[in-house]
């Protein structure tokens, strides 16, 4: 497959890398076939979309972002903000070996949810959610992991234009429901957190 994913400045930054890393992610698209609809496949082949099936995409894209314009909308039925999860699992010690490339791969980085390794990139869900559709989120500490003692966040989703709604709502979460920032009982490296 060509590496036509990369635009020219990068290539001009650092071409022998970019060359590597397009190498890379050819071998990883050709793993998958044009049926496997996987998370790890889309993720994959999506380098080397053609410009159709990237406006297609696109165009699906704009539907969401109509549904959830019309699903935030308190003036037409709808709602002010959605609260929702910032990250599939609570906050996880943090990773600090080297990655490279695609992250989505079984190989790359995991996290353990029910004592299985999942692939980092599946937790990735809600914010590119609100990213993809243009919504607007703040993040609010919602307390800390019964077992990992670490911080648990949620966001605040509004409508495309609100940003300001959501950081109002989060501010009014803070004032009238004490949702502000406590440090986590548990040090980074220690007790539970250690043991996740």
């Amino acid at each position: 497959m060509p590496a036509r994913a990369f635009s020219l400045s990068s290539v001009v930054i650092d071409a022998p890398l970019c060359l590597q890393v397009a190498e890379m992610l050819a071998a990883e698209a050709a793993k998958y076939d044009s049926t496997d609809s996987s998370v790890e496949a889309a993720a994959a082949k999506a380098p080397f979309l053609s410009f159709a099936e990237w406006r297609a995409a696109d165009s699906r894209r704009h539907q969401f972002r109509k549904l959830w314009s019309d699903w935030l909308d308190p003036d037409a039925g709808g709602y002010d903000v959605l609260i929702a999860p910032v990250f599939a699992t609570a906050a996880f010690p943090h990773e600090h070996s080297e990655a490279f490339h695609p992250f989505w791969r079984e190989t790359g980085r995991t996290l353990m949810v029910d004592g299985e390794p999942t692939p980092y990139q599946r937790h990735v869900f809600w914010s590119a959610l609100t990213g993809t559709c243009f919504l607007p989120s703040t993040a609010f500490p919602a307390g800390c992991g019964a077992e990992s003692g670490l911080p648990i966040g949620l966001q605040v989703v509004g409508r495309e234009g609100a940003d300001y709604t959501c950081i109002d709502f989060c501010r009014l979460l803070e004032e009238e429901h004490g949702f502000g920032f406590v440090q986590p009982p548990t040090a980074f490296g220690s007790g539970a957190a250690a043991k996740m």
